[in-house]
Formats: C-alpha cells, structure tokens, sequence
C-alpha cells in the first residue's frame, strides 16, 4: 500500500526519466534500487522508464552485471517532447525517431489572435458530465447555458489509441500524418512522449492518475483520445432508384 501511494504521488515521467539519463551519463553506473529509492519510485517503475527510454528515445542503455548498474554504449543525449520540438520547429514539423510522430501546419500564414467560442467546431466529453445530480441537472447542460454543446465520447480505450496512432502517421511506410497538434498544448505535448504500454493490457496505455494537487496524470492524452475517436455526425443524402 505504501509503494501504490508513494507511485501515485511521484514524479511525472519525463522528470524521471531525465533524471535517469543524467546519473547514467554521470557514468557512475546507477542501478533501479538506487534511483527508484532517490525518485520516490518502486524500481520496477524505473526499469519500465529504461525500456520506454530505449524503445521510444533510442536510448543505448545496457546493464553491466560486473558493475550492478547501467551504462551508455556510445554518446546519447536525451531529449524531452519540448526540446525535440524546439529542435526541429524550423522545418515546420516535429518527427521523433521511434514514437509516434508530432506534426504541425505552419502558423506563420496566420495573423495571432485569442482562441474565441466560434474556433471550436465540437466538444466531446466523458459519460459523467451527463449524469444527473441531485439537483436534477447536469455538468453538460450547464455548459449548454454558455452555448457549448457537449457530445458524448468514444470512451474506447484500445481503438482510441489506435486511432490516435493512426493519425501521427509513419514516415517510413511512407503513411502521411493527419492529426496535428498545436504548438499552444504544450501539456500535451509533454505528456504523449511519455506515455507506457499498460503490462497487462499491452494493446493500451498504462492510465497514469494526476495527484491531490491536478499535477501530472495522463489526462490531457487521455482528451485527445476521447476527440480523434469520436466521429463527427455525417449527413449522407442517396437517391433511391427504383427497378
């Protein structure tokens, strides 16, 4: 129980796994006991954070069984969804090298200015905005009163995944991305680099819950599913032909 509060409560993803990169670059051969215990996590945690390292950030992490800790096979620099996206704003699209792809149209064409009520063609949301409360009403119908419309979502964890997946696109089967995100998510953007296969589920993503405080969590990650897995209404007119 101590251990489930303790990983509830910890660090966010990223933070750890920046932390990691830099006590195994400080080639001081850190193991997961040592920096689970200085990261507040269960070094299970940690050597889930090295597998995502090498298998979305190619990370070239090895385990010295002489040295009981692990190591760097050549030169690496991690860098986090922001510092990727900084590096490579310039050619107007962000591409990650083994994790899904973030892309953006060029903004440059557009005049700034405030997101106002009008941007916004659909609202989804989860099934407990329109659940009654005591008093009869619902969280839907009170941004109803405000002219924002709430449509039920997609809660389809394993399609909605797949779905997102789908839109970043793969450069290397030469399949184009659709889903773009804006430079202004930046909560967003931070958080889907980091996200984990769920270990007993592995077709979806490990849920991460935000804390007492609304820090960390999966949420935003967890919006974006909800809107690319919910289809918007299509009115199909056919002409009926007769024999």
């Amino acid at each position: 129980m101590k251990n489930a509060l303790r990983e509830r409560y910890s660090r966010p993803p990223l933070h750890r796994m920046q932390r990691i990169h830099e006590w195994i670059k400080g080639g001081k051969f850190p193991n997961a006991v040592s920096m689970g215990k200085d990261l507040e996590v269960t070094d299970r945690t940690i050597k889930g954070d090295i597998q995502f390292m090498r298998n979305r950030h190619d990370a070239p992490i090895e385990y010295d069984e002489q040295k009981h800790g692990y190591y760097y096979t050549r030169e690496y620099e991690f860098l986090s969804a922001a510092a990727m996206i900084g590096r490579h704003r310039l050619n107007g699209r962000v591409t990650m090298r083994g994790q899904p792809r973030l892309s953006w149209r060029s903004t440059e064409m557009y005049e700034p200015r405030p997101l106002i009520l009008s941007d916004i063609q659909r609202v989804v949301a989860g099934a407990d905005v329109f659940s009654r409360q005591s008093d009869g009403s619902t969280i839907a119908a009170q941004y109803a009163k405000h002219g924002i419309t709430l449509r039920p979502a997609t809660t389809d964890r394993v399609n909605g995944w797949a779905e997102v997946m789908q839109g970043f696109g793969d450069s290397n089967a030469g399949q184009r991305p659709t889903l773009f995100i804006h430079q202004r998510c930046k909560r967003l953007i931070e958080t889907l680099p980091a996200l984990q296969h769920d270990p007993n589920r592995p077709e979806d993503v490990l849920k991460v819950d935000a804390d007492e405080d609304g820090n960390g969590g999966d949420d935003c990650a967890d919006a974006l599913r909800y809107l690319v897995a919910t289809k918007g209404r299509e009115i199909v007119v056919r002409k009926l032909t007769g024999w």
